[in-house]
């Protein structure tokens, strides 16, 4: 790279287009990085999980019921619940 007082503005446009294009291409690699983890994740609401239940039991329970499909134990790794969100936040 020259000194910046000795490149031309049409230089330093394209200059500055490549490197909008690499910080583009680096933030979807991140976005997909952070999206890999949670390609099977599933998210249920208003699944009622009362104290002392195992909440993989309560979401096995539920999809066997209300979705009338065959599901193993094996096949959820983990069901945790998630904090209720507020709903008047700005």
């Amino acid at each position: 790279m020259q000194k910046l007082d000795q490149e031309s503005p049409a230089e330093l446009k394209k200059e500055i287009q490549a490197v909008r294009e690499e910080v583009q291409e680096f933030a979807r690699l991140a976005d997909n990085a952070e999206q890999h983890p949670r390609r099977k994740n599933l998210r249920f609401r208003g699944l009622s999980v009362k104290p002392g239940e195992n909440c993989k039991d309560v979401v096995l329970s539920f999809y066997r019921q209300a979705l009338s499909a065959p599901l193993s134990d094996q096949d959820i790794e983990i069901a945790h619940l998630l904090p209720l969100r507020e709903t008047n936040a700005p």
